[in-house]
C-alpha cells in the first residue's frame, strides 16, 4: 500500500499519461486487496495519511458479538482460512427444539413459545419460532425447530437445557390458528424482517423466504356407520367455539378413541371420536383443565362418561359388547376362550360306538 502511493506520487509528477494510469490501477488493487482482508475504509485513510510501514494492523470482525471461543496465541502465524476465534451474537439467542414428527403439524412459523430453563426457576422466557428443519432425523424421528429468545442481559447461555411449551389455538374444525405469516417472506438469519413479496435482507443481504401456508393436519379415519342417525342430528358448537371434552372422557389406544354417552333412558352407549390434540382450557369455575377436541362424534349437549369410563368398559367386554379394544364385540366362545378351563366335550362322530 505504502509503495503503491509512493509509486502514484512520482507518476503524477514525472510520468506520462500511460504511467499515471498504471500507478492509479495498482494504487486501487492494493486498497481492494487490503478491503477484502477486512480492513474498514476509515482504515485505508488512516494508512494513507499516515504514509509510512507499520508493523501492527487491527482487523475488526465482520459482526458484532461474544467471543465464545479463542484458537490463536500472542505470536502466532496463522495463514488463510485458519479460525482465529469464534463470535456469537447472544442477543437474539437460538434455541433448538426436538420436536416429534406427530407434533409437527401444529408447530407454524410466528408461534410463541413459553421457555422454561433449569437455571432460573420460576422464570418463564418467551421465544418466537422462526424456522423449522426441512428434514427429519431418522434416529430420533424428531425435527429440530428454531426459536428465538431475547437476551439482553446476557442471562441465557448457550449449550443450556431448556423445556419448552409451544402453545397453539385451536379452531373449531381442528387447524391451529393462523399466526398472520402464511404466505409472506421473511429473513432465517433476522426473523423481525418481514415482507410481503419476494427480496433481500436489508440487514445480511440473504434472500427472503416464503412461510408456507398451513395445511389442515391429517385425522385418523374413522368409521361412523354405526351412529348415521346421530351424525344428522349433530350440532356444532357456536362460531368461535371448540366444542370440547375432558381428557379423563376418552379412552384412547392411540389407534381408536371412544366415550361412553348417556342415552334417554338413562343407559350408556359407546361412539366413536375423531378428536383433535390435547388443549388447555378451563373448566364451568374458571379452573385450568386438559380437553379434546371433538371433530366428530358427538354434539353441543351430549353427556359423557367423566370418571369409571375404563369401568364401563371392561363390563361392555365381559357381556361380549363392543368395547375400546374389540369394536365389533366378542362371541361367546372367544370370551371362554385362554382362561385356562378345559374345552367343552367333543361329540363322536354319527354311527361311532363308544367302548364301555
Amino acid at each position: 500500500m505504502i509503495r503503491a502511493l509512493a509509486a502514484m506520487r512520482l507518476a503524477r509528477e514525472k510520468g506520462s499519461a500511460a504511467e499515471r494510469s498504471f500507478a492509479e490501477t495498482n494504487l486501487e488493487a492494493a486498497r481492494t486487496k487490503l478491503r477484502l482482508l477486512g480492513i474498514l475504509p476509515d482504515q485505508l485513510k488512516e494508512i494513507e495519511a499516515a504514509d509510512k510501514p507499520s508493523t501492527y494492523l487491527t482487523v475488526y470482525a465482520p459482526i458484532g458479538g461474544t467471543v465464545i471461543e479463542k484458537s490463536v496465541r500472542v505470536g502466532q502465524y496463522v495463514k488463510k482460512g485458519d479460525m482465529l476465534y469464534r463470535i456469537a451474537d447472544l442477543d437474539p439467542i437460538w434455541l433448538f427444539l426436538d420436536v416429534y414428527e406427530y407434533d409437527l403439524a401444529w408447530v407454524r412459523f410466528g408461534q410463541p413459545v413459553d421457555v422454561a430453563v433449569e437455571a432460573y426457576p420460576g422464570e418463564a422466557f418467551r421465544g418466537t419460532v422462526t424456522f423449522i428443519d426441512p428434514f427429519l432425523d431418522d434416529k430420533t424421528r424428531t425435527v429440530k425447530v428454531r426459536v428465538n429468545l431475547k437476551n439482553p442481559d446476557r442471562r441465557l447461555k448457550p449449550a443450556m437445557y431448556v423445556s419448552a411449551s409451544v402453545r397453539v389455538r385451536i379452531l373449531p374444525d381442528g387447524r391451529p390458528e393462523p399466526t398472520g405469516l402464511e404466505g409472506k417472506y421473511l429473513c432465517p438469519m433476522h426473523p423481525e424482517v418481514v415482507a410481503d413479496a419476494p427480496g433481500r435482507c436489508p440487514i445480511c443481504a440473504m434472500p427472503l423466504e416464503r412461510v408456507p401456508p398451513a395445511a389442515a393436519p391429517a385425522g385418523p379415519a374413522h368409521d361412523h356407520a354405526d351412529h348415521k342417525g346421530h351424525e344428522a342430528m349433530m350440532k356444532a358448537a357456536p362460531a368461535g367455539q371448540v366444542l370440547a371434552v375432558r381428557t379423563s372422557a376418552v379412552l384412547n389406544t392411540g389407534r381408536r378413541a371412544i366415550a361412553y354417552r348417556q342415552k334417554g333412558d338413562g343407559a350408556y352407549e359407546l361412539v366413536e371420536l375423531h378428536i383433535g390434540p390435547r388443549a388447555e382450557g378451563k373448566d364451568d369455575a374458571g379452573r385450568k383443565a386438559d380437553y379434546f377436541p371433538v371433530l366428530a362424534g358427538l354434539s353441543v349437549g351430549d353427556r359423557v362418561v367423566v370418571r369409571g369410563g375404563f369401568l364401563l368398559d371392561s363390563q361392555q367386554q365381559i357381556e361380549g359388547m363392543p368395547s375400546l379394544l374389540y369394536p365389533k364385540g366378542q362371541s361367546a366362545a372367544s370370551l371362554h376362550a385362554g382362561h385356562g378351563g378345559s374345552p367343552p366335550p367333543k361329540s363322536p362322530p354319527p354311527g361311532e360306538q363308544h367302548k364301555h
